[in-house]
């Protein structure tokens, strides 16, 4: 047997996935990488599905490790969806919007502070246009997580899990009152 082939068990083994979420035929992965920096965390999303011999197959072209490049038309098409949301949504159903507690916005270079807010969004901004979403929008902030929540520290993932079953239980009472 090659030695690659030998080694890779042990490899393996020792790169085991921080936490999967699956839902039907899509599963994300988060992965822990140790750096000098300290731990990154990225997620792989993929969907898999049976060829046409009944074979499974996945697909990673959903979120590629170095992301999509950004085009006019996308930016276009972001640009768009703010402006509606500007206007309002009236989304007539209970949203829930967990964000970080606070944005890490304008640094030039990498920063541990970057595994404790949103690179990514504006939180402020976030918060001042939520009601915009519809009527009934709750807006948690999660101290010490990132972008991504659910790549942030076991601890902080535990919250924005904890926080989404309150909210989940919450409005299961209200519809036993309403009934």
């Amino acid at each position: 047997m090659p030695a690659q082939q030998q080694q890779r068990p042990a490899a393996d083994a020792a790169n085991k996935p921080v936490h999967t979420v699956r839902h039907r035929s899509i599963k994300a992965t988060i992965w822990k990488n140790e750096t000098s920096n300290g731990p990154m965390y990225n997620v792989t999303v993929v969907r898999s599905y049976r060829d046409d011999n009944g074979e499974w197959e996945f697909n990673t072209d959903w979120k590629p490790t170095n992301g999509f490049p950004v085009r006019a038309g996308w930016l276009r098409a972001v640009r768009r969806q703010h402006a509606r949301l500007h206007r309002g949504l009236d989304v007539r159903v209970p949203v829930l919007l967990l964000r970080s507690s606070h944005s890490l916005l304008k640094t030039k270079a990498w920063a541990p502070e970057a595994m404790r807010a949103d690179t990514v969004l504006d939180v402020q901004q976030m918060l001042k246009w939520a009601p915009k979403i519809g009527q009934y929008v709750t807006v948690v902030s999660i101290e010490g997580c990132m972008h991504d929540l659910y790549l942030s520290p076991a601890a902080v993932r535990e919250r924005a899990l904890k926080e989404t079953v309150d909210w989940l239980a919450g409005l299961q009472s209200r519809d036993r009152i309403v009934e």
